[in-house]
């Protein structure tokens, strides 16, 4: 994903065109090097709950399908390969 070009054209895609790389921001770190002069997220605070009191789980990998979003989980570096050869043609 392109966070960062996420944050300055205000969108969710997972890919953007190339000339969308060359817009000139200091977020485009395409053009910039180094970490943008600000945030460009925050996290909510579900996101920051889980992360002091994660759910147990098996699984070490996980990926998002490029069509729907949705996040794939694998509990090994093998199954994390399959779910990639499947999902990310």
């Amino acid at each position: 994903s392109d966070a960062t070009l996420s944050y300055i054209f205000g969108d969710t895609q997972a890919r953007h065109t190339q000339e969308q790389t060359k817009i000139d921001s200091p977020y485009n770190t395409y053009k910039y090097i180094g970490l943008p002069p600000g945030p460009i997220s925050n996290p909510g605070s579900e996101a920051i709950e889980a992360a002091i009191y994660p759910q147990e789980s098996n699984y070490y990998f996980f990926l998002t399908k490029p069509d729907t979003g949705e996040a794939v989980f694998a509990k090994t570096l093998d199954e994390q390969n399959l779910n990639k050869g499947k999902y990310l043609k």
